[in-house]
């Protein structure tokens, strides 16, 4: 559990805005706090595949980091985050978004707690599918637990559309907007509907 609590912080603080920096250890999960005297044990690594696990998450987040814009080039504004949720303390569940220069962005759910939320409902900014793309609850960040998910015509959070998700117990993830174009409703005329009616009645 303290590992996953521990994939939880660091997939977080990479995704809130501002510089990064990994004191030395946190890497791997070291366990006692850095010392100058005996420095780092990476002992640990060689003999316990828990912490090489962690020490592969870690590199897998980095790299996602680095290779995904909305996560860092524009962290010193407001126009590369915005809130979607950050009251919902019943559930500890915030969510949140990072957006770059070119408008691309992605969808940061952080869940606190050692419960798994299903059929979790969020307003999203755009009418499309959304792709979960990192799962800190998996031991390297592979994304498993939601199928992409098209957006539903139900306001909420002050959006048009909104998605539902399963949120695994201690857990971040992060979603990529594939943006499409919202499907037009059909409008009946009103004389079509009176013509109906009447065929009806007189059947």
């Amino acid at each position: 559990m303290k590992l996953a609590q521990d994939r939880v912080f660091l997939s977080y603080m990479m995704a809130h805005p501002g510089k990064k920096m990994l004191f030395m250890g946190s890497e791997f999960a070291q366990f006692r706090e850095w010392d100058y005297e005996s420095g780092l044990e990476w002992f640990m690594v060689d003999r316990f595949e828990a912490h090489r696990d962690f020490k592969d998450f870690v590199k897998n987040l980095n790299r996602f980091y680095l290779e995904n814009p909305p996560m860092w080039s524009v962290d010193y504004s407001w126009e590369g985050f915005s809130w979607i949720s950050a009251d919902d303390n019943t559930q500890s569940i915030i969510v949140f978004r990072r957006i770059d220069k070119e408008g691309n962005e992605i969808i940061v759910v952080c869940n606190f707690v050692p419960v798994e939320r299903t059929d979790y409902r969020f307003g999203v900014p755009y009418w499309g599918r959304y792709t979960e793309v990192f799962n800190s609850s998996s031991k390297d960040g592979s994304p498993y637990k939601n199928k992409p998910v098209m957006s539903e015509d139900e306001p909420m959070h002050g959006y048009e559309q909104s998605i539902a998700i399963t949120i695994p117990a201690f857990s971040v993830m992060y979603f990529k907007l594939e943006k499409l174009n919202k499907p037009k409703k059909k409008i009946i005329p009103t004389d079509t509907k009176k013509q109906n009616g009447k065929e009806e009645k007189d059947v």
